[in-house]
């Protein structure tokens, strides 16, 4: 595993090498799409790594007093979270944070947050809140009442394609460190050669360079990816258990996470969520039907 690390260089270098617009195609696949007020706001920008730690797990009223409340998302997961060609973050995941930081009177910077840093990102404070689905949950993470729960795919290249896991035994799968595709694809496939690299650009790259014969992730990820990719196709969708997902904060941090509970329960019985999927996930999804992803939250605090 260390040695396929040190052979990755990082989504940094990579969109510094090919260029802001040509990397979020690259690493997406998916359309151009255009920010906007609601899932954009004029206080974000994209790579500022200017600012410090906090020493304490932030309360609500601190980031209040502060004024900017500091999420982590990452910036390669489209329809969910991703950059878009202006160097803005947009998607599902990004619409619910912007309406967090309405909700809480603050403004918002996103910090780009791969799963495998969500745990060290939240215990060092350097953001107050995670959303990322993809993260597999850890002891020192706590996570909000779950909203969102998808299941995960395999990608090949198109005419490639695999219909059962055991014709992956003994080929290379890559993943990204830190998901519940990892540790899923890893139970299953006792003697696949699973590659785990640091980003979803990383592990997309495997598969397009064939150093992986197959790709495992998100099933709404997989969907988008290769609906703008003709080149690959989604080989098996809908593997494995749902993987429930919420909005995450530091462990102990019981302010934040009961503030973090009832916005859930609101946003879900609002039908924000539902009206999010259906403007940032449906139409990237054409043809398929991903709604039994939205959980119900009958629980309030």
């Amino acid at each position: 595993m260390d040695e396929v690390r040190q052979r990755l260089y990082s989504r940094h270098q990579f969109i510094r090498l090919a260029g802001l617009a040509g990397a979020a195609l690259l690493a997406t696949g998916c359309g151009k799409s255009a920010p906007s007020s609601e899932d954009t706001p004029a206080d974000v920008r994209a790579y500022d790594e200017t600012y410090q730690a906090f020493d304490h797990a932030r309360s609500v009223s601190e980031i209040q007093e502060s004024g900017v409340l500091r999420i982590g998302v990452c910036s390669d997961t489209q329809p969910l979270s991703h950059l878009n060609i202006g160097g803005n973050y947009t998607g599902f995941e990004v619409a619910i944070a912007n309406k967090l930081r309405w909700d809480i009177g603050s403004g918002i910077r996103y910090v780009e947050t791969d799963p495998v840093d969500v745990a060290a990102y939240l215990a060092s404070n350097k953001v107050d809140a995670v959303i990322c689905s993809q993260m597999l949950p850890t002891d020192d993470v706590w996570q909000a009442f779950p909203f969102f729960a998808p299941r995960q795919a395999i990608v090949t290249k198109a005419g490639a394609e695999v219909a059962t896991l055991d014709e992956l035994e003994g080929s290379v799968v890559s993943v990204c460190e830190g998901t519940y595709a990892q540790r899923y694809i890893e139970r299953q496939l006792m003697t696949a050669d699973v590659h785990a690299y640091e980003s979803h650009t990383t592990a997309y790259q495997a598969l397009m360079n064939g150093t992986a014969r197959a790709l495992c992730v998100d099933q709404v990820v997989a969907r988008c990816w290769t609906m703008n990719n003709p080149g690959y196709a989604v080989a098996i969708d809908d593997l494995g258990d749902p993987c429930p997902s919420g909005i995450m904060v530091a462990a102990q941090n019981e302010d934040l996470l009961k503030f973090m509970n009832h916005e859930t329960y609101t946003l879900v019985n609002d039908n924000f969520v539902r009206r999010m999927y259906e403007k940032h996930i449906v139409p990237q999804v054409a043809g398929a039907d991903y709604a039994q992803v939205l959980l119900p939250v009958t629980q309030d605090v």
